[in-house]
C-alpha cells in the first residue's frame, strides 16, 4: 500500500504518493480516486481549486521544501492550463 504526503508551499499544496510498490498502477489510480474526492468535497464547499499532476522524483524536506523534476512538472501543467 503507499501513502501519500502532503506539504504546504506558500499559497500551494503539494501531494505526493509513492509509486514505489508492488502495484504501481493501483497506488496512481488511489491517488487520482483521492484528487477527486478532494475536488468535489472542495466545489461543494464553494472553493475552486486548479492542479497539475506529474509522475516523476520529487523531494520533500519536512520544512516547506518541495523540490524535483515532478514537482516542476506538475507546476507548468498547471500554469498551462490555469
Amino acid at each position: 500500500m503507499s501513502r501519500a504526503f502532503a506539504e504546504s508551499v506558500s499559497d500551494a499544496v503539494v501531494r505526493v504518493r509513492v509509486l514505489d510498490t508492488q502495484h504501481p498502477n493501483g497506488a496512481f489510480f488511489t491517488e487520482l480516486l483521492d484528487l477527486l474526492h478532494i475536488q468535489i468535497q472542495s466545489v461543494m464547499r464553494g472553493v475552486f481549486i486548479r492542479a497539475g499532476v506529474a509522475i516523476g522524483n520529487v523531494g520533500m524536506n519536512g520544512n516547506g521544501s518541495v523540490f524535483g523534476a515532478a514537482m516542476v512538472r506538475a507546476y507548468e501543467v498547471k500554469a498551462v492550463n490555469g
